[in-house]
């Protein structure tokens, strides 16, 4: 800290603030003094040294002893060391010891370092306690001679308005307490403050430590002047002696004349502006030393125009702000405003809700926009108030408000200001409850409660219809209101079909609080005056906090007995006490305490009755104490409370702090005795914003250490409307604070299992699979115990009166339980099977079972059991699915890859390849069996596009040799300079502008004359740090990646290969205005061992070729630096990471702002981004790192890495961790994704349209088209040339402007103009059908077109003539008339056989056309010839000259009734009478048409199979009349 007084001095900023100060130190030089003292073989050695690393950092004035010229806010000291013999009586000089000789202060004050160390050096080699010259025995400890040592040296101080100090540093009782009243009365007398400091070998208290605290209590009459610590927290007291924050310096204080202090000490932005070398940040609420005061010469101060400095008098400072002197000057800077005659800041322009409502100017945050405005109707008086017409004055809470509803139509009423008027009667009025403008007013309102604004509670809304209020899950219908929904006013029935709430021993609870053991919780509030301030939402801080608790006991599962009540033995239920501390330091220790008096609420007892505590809180609330913060009266008191608690109870002590505890020093002794008791102490500081401030950070130092072991488990820091969620969880065992005090084996609500083993284990519970969740069993839902057993997956439980679901859980033994084949014996306790194992319907919930060894397989979205899980060669060998795959360390069974035995089942699988059209072989990448060893296999990388994930060949690499396959690839480009390769898109390659233009993802960078990718053409010079979380967590699956930081790894290599790296190595000087990046990784974790701030919490790479831990810009020492953190991951080495584990970030925090140090002050912006997928357990550590970056201009970015698509409620928390980390404003800095969407947000941090980028990015000059510029300005341009034929400029790259059709190019001619050429070679590599062929057509498009005379190779056997198929396949086919040129022998005929090859056969009836003499018949020969042979049967005989029917005829039936198909050949008859066909008549009737008489008769077997066709019977008896032949 620089401070110009009468001279110029440096000194540590505590020290900034002294007065001047004339300070005795009294020395305990005891024989106790020898023992060892925590890790100090001797105590009184180490005491000495301490004195002298204080006094070397103090302002001292210089002055040898007995010098009395005064020098302002300056110190002298004096030493004495004070010891006691039995010998001697009290008050001896013998007593104390004074240094003398030579370069000695003898014994005086002095300000001289030099003869300071001198009197250190001789207390040191004199000490009493080691002699027994100084004292003998009998020893004891006599106090009173150095008091009035002390006294005579106080009085050789001058007075001048100077500050005395007496220091008594003691570790054993006093035995004079009854002789040194009267030089404690001389002390006072001369203004003396005294201050004690109790010092113990150990942190237990000892019963001789605990009798020392009194007795020095005694001598020190004051709160808060007293401490009791080991001896190495002593410095941090006589450090604070200056500091106005502390608790020592607040009675010493600052010096009133002091024209100078130092930035940390200023708590307001007002003081913060006035300083020149100071800076107040929003952010964290603090000020903070200026940027400037980094330069020490003219030119570097004068040329740091991004942070307003000039160069003064000596030094470097920040501008005055708004110190123009004409209203012309001060309105042309857009922060400053001309009012009443003189420059102003412009008031409330802050960016930020902390900085804004701190404003002493009075501002208010608009949440819905986002903006800082001025507050209206800012008037402190009710005549003020009235003259402004848009003003009213409240005289409930004298305040002035602005008016609400000032609208005249519908419209306007109902849209302009939502939810805060409606329009009734006509006209626009003010919402109910609306017209509460503070929380207090509102409140009392029951109907009403407080969000960011009075409203309607929830459940009003159904104040008239009990169905629809019954029908929403957050209500419940009472008598005749809708009220919000209590889980304790319900019945066993109504409780069990409720998924809020919880049945248990005859209570029904609120389903959080259902794992709740007997408990009696203390709550203890600050009532300190900071409480009054703004808190978030809540107008004010102690009322908005009881409110927030009042919800909350409403909910808690209270035990219903009053406070009155005898001590209870319970077994279940929650008694509540409530405690409000503040005080001051002249506080008595009862007034900084209080509890309702008698006849009110608990009358400051436990109680678990809700009345009572009711009425305790609003006692509470309108008895705001509104001092101080001192907390060990209200430790004590707690005790005393705990003290009335059964046996068995759990005893929980609940702290809530917003600023420092101010007497943290005394609290080791009655924090003892809250452990005694068996309390588990927990606290909350609850802060104003979401990001951190001094104030919190401060507070949440003091009160950690009082809270139970380990700390960092049971202690937040939260915002007020945070605390809610943290409460709700207190009965979770999952929880950070309900796996302290809930039986993990105790039977909880079905939500508070987080597996489904323990889940179906409860017959009350099932396990959703789609949800991956434990929910309410639908058999508890069953009140009566009829409908229980009817249902047969219930049964009824005689004892509990419930109906449970029908689960194993009845089976105690693994005998029993696998003799039921519907169970399973898994971790000691017998659940139901699954339907079939992994039988889950969604890649979340199958990854999520702890059942089963389960994996996705996306292919058929089917959850499957995993197989091959041996962990020995031996039994994988053996097993005939199973073989051992060596490709990756360590060496994994794995099932038999590549079994299939159809081409196109193996080609479907992407990890085979049908070879030599034969069999199915694995692919050389696919060997590799885990993302490590595949991602460092070359032309390898770990595909996630299907499930189960694996590795593959990199896909352009698959494109090799086909330039329009590749290029129609996003993800790929045709190599540089027009090579015959496939590569992944790498902008980073081209040497050549024009080669790199004319990739429309890259761009030609003119700053650093390369490609780069043109995402990152905005990136100004950048420095970057990327803190990886490396805790154990991140060994776990994320997504389809088997282990998280691996994968992490792999996409920061991915993206680091895209940056514009500035090929700057580590360690080397580095240029300004580059455009280019430096970058460096850093891997923290976490182990409770060691503390937040070691350095091997966090891992820098080290060894050849890495950065060695620093900034670099070289593409090979990044690639180094990312494989050393790949194998070292923290997380999997108990050696960097030993239990217990937990995750820390401090020491990553500070290793960032050791490089950003590093990093010039250049005008380049400097980046810190965090990836974490754990939530951090060292909140409160960081706040100085942070500031310590916000000063650098370090812009802090947060990446919340999840494991599945959905957020879980462990990564709401890392969310909720990191959030308040990140700079402002938070929502623009900070991401929730999955692994695989990180690139997204790293690839547009300096894309000026993205959410990240515009935070990072640098507007680019807009260039000048070449062909508008000038001969002299064109040849000056690296993208420009002059063309001499043309006397024009043009583009030296006109191609990378130009777009052609595909399979055309483009080419500059000799004038650099661009012209579009058609490819010479097209069809490349383009595969075409058998018998197609690629020719270029239209604009040089390839195609495949049919080959012109495919046959023309093709020979058919005889017969076959070859033909095109529709696809131009040649192929051979019959010709349609083998016959045609053939000739036979008579009755015969040409036939093709089965080959088409032509043949002659007989034909089948060669007597057809033969007519036979009577007596003959026709009959073909050998040679098929027809001839007519005698028919032996024949008989000659008279034909009979009339016919006679043997019998008349039927009755004829009409034609018409002929069947359509004819007459069938069964309707014809088998046999015909041989008269008939030998004899027919020769004379017909005369009704018988003579055209029809018979010929010779046919055998019946020339009856055709199929019948006589009905046009036949139409053709010839067609002329019958009613007679028919017969």
């Amino acid at each position: 800290f620089l401070q110009q007084v009468s001279q110029v001095r440096l000194y540590l900023q505590t020290h900034g603030t002294c007065p001047t100060l004339d300070v005795v130190v009294l020395l305990d030089g005891g024989v106790s003094m020898a023992r060892r003292f925590g890790r100090h073989p001797q105590g009184y050695y180490a005491l000495v040294e301490i004195m002298r690393d204080w006094a070397k950092d103090l302002p001292l004035s210089g002055n040898p002893a007995g010098d009395t010229q005064v020098n302002e806010n300056s110190i002298r000291l004096a030493f004495v060391q004070f010891a006691g013999s039995s010998l001697w009586p009290a008050g001896d000089q013998k007593q104390i010891l004074s240094p003398s000789g030579a370069g000695t202060s003898e014994g005086r004050f002095t300000g001289s370092i030099s003869e300071i160390q001198k009197d250190l050096e001789y207390q040191e080699d004199n000490f009493m306690g080691a002699s027994s010259a100084y004292q003998p025995a009998p020893t004891t400890t006599y106090l009173l001679a150095g008091l009035q040592q002390s006294v005579n040296l106080f009085r050789t101080s001058p007075v001048d308005g100077r500050k005395r100090v007496l220091i008594i540093v003691i570790d054993s009782p006093i035995d004079d307490k009854d002789k040194y009243q009267t030089a404690l009365a001389e002390l006072a007398a001369s203004q003396v403050q005294v201050f004690g400091a109790a010092v113990r070998p150990f942190a237990a208290v000892s019963a001789d430590d605990h009798q020392t605290d009194i007795d020095l209590q005694e001598v020190v009459p004051k709160n808060g002047h007293f401490v009791s610590v080991e001896i190495d927290q002593l410095a941090a007291s006589l450090n604070g002696l200056c500091d106005p924050n502390s608790q020592w310096g607040q009675f010493v204080g600052a010096n009133p004349q002091s024209s100078s202090m130092p930035c940390s000490l200023i708590t307001n932005v007002t003081s913060c502006s006035k300083n020149t070398h100071c800076v107040w940040y929003d952010s964290t609420l603090s000020c903070v030393d200026s940027l400037c005061l980094k330069h020490c010469d003219p030119p570097s101060c004068s040329s740091d125009v991004a942070n307003n400095c000039v160069w003064n008098g000596g030094s470097c400072e920040s501008k005055q702000t708004c110190s123009y002197a004409s209203a012309l000057t001060c309105d042309a800077d857009p922060v400053c405003a001309w009012e009443a005659g003189a420059c102003a800041k412009v008031m409330c322009d802050h960016i930020n809700e902390q900085g804004c409502i701190t404003d002493p100017n009075v501002c208010v945050w608009d949440n819905l926009d986002q903006t800082c405005t001025k507050k209206l109707c800012n008037y402190n008086s009710a005549d003020k108030c009235l003259l402004d017409t848009k003003c009213v004055w409240t005289t409930v809470d004298a305040q002035c408000t602005p008016k609400q509803c000032l609208y005249s139509d519908k419209t306007a009423c109902e849209t302009t200001e939502p939810g805060a008027c409606v329009w009734k009667h006509n006209m626009c009025t003010i919402a109910p409850c609306r017209q509460y403008p503070s929380e207090i007013e509102c409140y009392k309102n029951s109907t009403c409660e407080w969000t960011t604004e009075c409203q309607l509670k929830y459940c009003e809304r159904y104040a008239a219809d009990s169905n629809a209020c019954d029908g929403d899950s957050r209500c419940m219908w009472q008598q005749t209101s809708c009220v919000e929904k209590t889980c304790s006013t319900l019945d066993a029935c109504r409780c069990h079909r409720d998924n809020d709430c919880f049945w248990e021993a005859g209570i029904c609870k609120t389903a959080v609080f259902g794992g709740c053991p007997a408990l009696d919780i203390v709550l203890a509030v600050s009532g300190s005056a900071s409480m009054a301030q703004s808190f978030g939402r809540h107008p004010q801080g102690f009322f908005g906090l009881m409110e927030l608790l009042k919800v909350w006991v409403s909910k808690l599962a209270l035990s219903g007995e009053k406070a009155e009540m005898p001590l209870p033995i319970r077994n279940k239920g929650t008694r509540v006490g409530l405690l409000q501390f503040s005080g001051s330091s002249s506080t008595a220790t009862a007034g900084s305490v209080q509890w309702t008096p008698p006849g009110i609420g608990t009358a400051g007892r436990l109680s678990g009755d809700r009345t009572q505590v009711r009425e305790d809180i609003d006692w509470q609330e309108g008895n705001f104490m509104a001092q101080g913060t001192f907390a060990a009266a209200v430790l004590s008191v707690a005790s005393d409370l705990f003290r009335t608690s059964p046996n068995g109870v759990t005893r929980v002590l609940l702290i809530f702090v917003d600023r420092q505890i101010q007497d943290a020093q005394n609290l080791l002794i009655p924090r003892q005795e809250l452990l005694q008791l068996n309390v588990v102490v927990f606290g909350i500081v609850v802060r104003r914003f979401v990001s951190h401030t001094a104030a919190d950070t401060d507070a949440e130092a003091a009160l950690k250490p009082i809270t139970t072991t380990p700390t960092s488990e049971h202690f937040y820091n939260s915002e007020m409307d945070g605390i809610p969620g943290i409460l709700d969880e207190l009965c979770d065992p999952q929880s950070t604070w309900g796996r302290h005090i809930v039986d993990p084996a105790a039977r909880r609500p079905c939500g508070n299992y987080d597996n489904k083993a323990t889940c179906t284990a409860d017959s009350q519970c099932i396990f959703n699979n789609s949800l991956v969740a434990c929910m309410k069993s639908p058999c508890i839902k069953h009140c009566e115990q009829a409908v229980c057993e009817a249902d047969k997956t219930c049964t009824y439980n005689d004892v509990e009166q419930t109906c449970n679901s029908a689960v194993c859980s009845s089976h105690v033994t693994q005998q029993l339980c696998t003799a039921d084949n519907s169970c399973i014996w898994r971790s000691s306790m017998c659940v139901g099977k699954p339907r079939k194992p992994c039988d889950y319907p969604n890649e979340n919930s199958c990854l999520a079972d702890s059942t089963f060894e389960c994996e996705w397989h996306s292919i058929g979205n089917v959850c499957k059991e995993k197989s091959c899980l041996h962990a020995e060669e031996t039994t994988c060998s053996t097993d005939p699915l199973c073989s051992w795959n060596t490709a990756c360390a360590p060496a994994v069974c794995v099932p038999l890859p590549c079994q299939h035995s159809i081409p196109a089942e193996c080609m479907a699988d992407a990890r085979c390849a049908w070879v030599n059209d034969a069999r199915c072989e694995l692919n050389a990448c696919s060997a590799y069996t885990n993302e490590m060893c595949c991602n460092q296999a070359a032309g390898c990388n770990w595909n996630v596009t299907q499930s189960p994930a694996f590795c593959s060949a990199e896909f352009c690499g698959s494109l090799e040799g086909d330039e329009y396959a590749c290029k129609a690839e996003q993800a790929c480009m045709w190599g540089a300079a027009r090579k015959t390769k496939c590569m992944k898109k790498d902008c980073n390659s081209f040497t050549d502008q024009c080669a790199c233009r004319e990739n429309s993802n890259c761009i030609w960078s003119v700053s650093s004359v390369r490609c780069i990718y043109k995402r990152y053409e905005t990136c100004p010079t950048l420095d970057l740090v990327v803190l990886l979380d490396g805790g154990v967590s991140m060994a776990r699956r994320f997504g389809r990646h088997p282990q998280g930081y691996y994968a992490l790894v792999e996409v920061m290599r991915d993206w680091a290969q895209s940056l514009p790296l500035s090929n700057e190595r580590s360690g080397a000087a580095s240029t300004s205005g580059t455009r280019a990046v430096r970058l460096a990784f850093l891997q923290f974790a976490g182990s409770e061992l060691w503390s937040p701030s070691d350095s091997r919490q966090v891992l820098a790479p080290t060894g050849a070729g890495t950065s060695m831990g620093l900034l670099t810009g070289a593409s090979d020492e990044v690639e180094a630096d990312l494989v050393y953190q790949e194998t070292n991951f923290m997380g999997g080495s108990l050696v960097m990471q030993p239990v217990p584990q937990t995750t820390y970030l401090l020491a990553g925090l500070q290793k960032a702002v050791s490089l950003f140090r590093t990093s010039p002050v250049d005008g380049r912006k400097r980046v810190l981004i965090i990836v974490t997928g754990t939530e951090f357990q060292d909140t409160s550590s960081y706040s100085t790192a942070l500031t310590e970056l916000t000063q650098a201009a370090v812009q802090i970015f947060g990446i919340a890495v999840r494991s599945s698509d959905a957020p879980t409620p462990p990564d709401e928390k890392v969310q909720q961790a990191l959030r308040p980390v990140v700079s402002l404003p938070a929502d623009e800095h900070f991401v929730n994704v999955q692994i695989d969407a990180i690139t997204d947000s790293l690839s547009s941090l300096c894309d000026l349209n993205s959410t990240w980028g515009k935070n990072v990015g640098k507007a680019v000059t807009v260039r000048q088209p070449c062909q508008s510029l000038s001969s002299s300005v064109c040849v000056s341009d690296s993208q420009c040339v002059w063309v001499g034929a043309t006397q024009s400029c043009a583009d030296k790259c006109p191609c990378a402007n130009a777009t052609c059709l595909p399979y055309n190019h483009c080419e500059a001619d000799l004038n650099y103009v661009a012209k579009c050429i058609p490819d010479p070679n097209p069809c490349g590599n383009m595969l075409c059908a058998p018998y197609y062929h690629c020719e270029p057509g239209v604009n040089n498009f390839p195609s495949c077109v049919p080959d012109p005379n495919p046959c023309a190779n093709t020979t058919c056997q005889p017969y076959y003539d070859c033909k095109l198929n529709a696809a131009n396949v040649p192929q051979c086919i019959p010709v349609s008339d083998p016959c045609a040129n053939m000739t036979c022998a008579p009755y015969h005929d040409c036939e093709p056989d089965s080959s088409n090859i032509p043949q002659c056969v007989p034909v089948s009836d060669p007597c057809v056309n033969t007519t036979c003499p009577v007596g003959t018949y026709c009959e073909p020969n050998a040679s098929n010839f027809p001839q007519c042979i005698p028919d032996p049967t024949s008989v000659p005989t008279d034909p009979p000259t009339t016919f006679i029917p043997t019998s008349a005829p039927s009755t004829p039936k009409p034609i018409s009734d002929v069947p359509a198909t004819g007459i069938p050949s069964t309707a014809v008859p088998t046999s015909i009478p041989s008269t008939v066909l030998t004899n027919p008549p020769t004379t017909l009737s005369p009704t018988v048409p003579q055209s029809l008489a018979p010929s010779t008769p046919k055998p019946i077997s020339d009856v055709p199979a199929t019948g006589i066709p009905a046009s036949d019977i139409e053709s010839h008896f067609s002329t019958i009349n009613t007679q028919t032949y017969q």
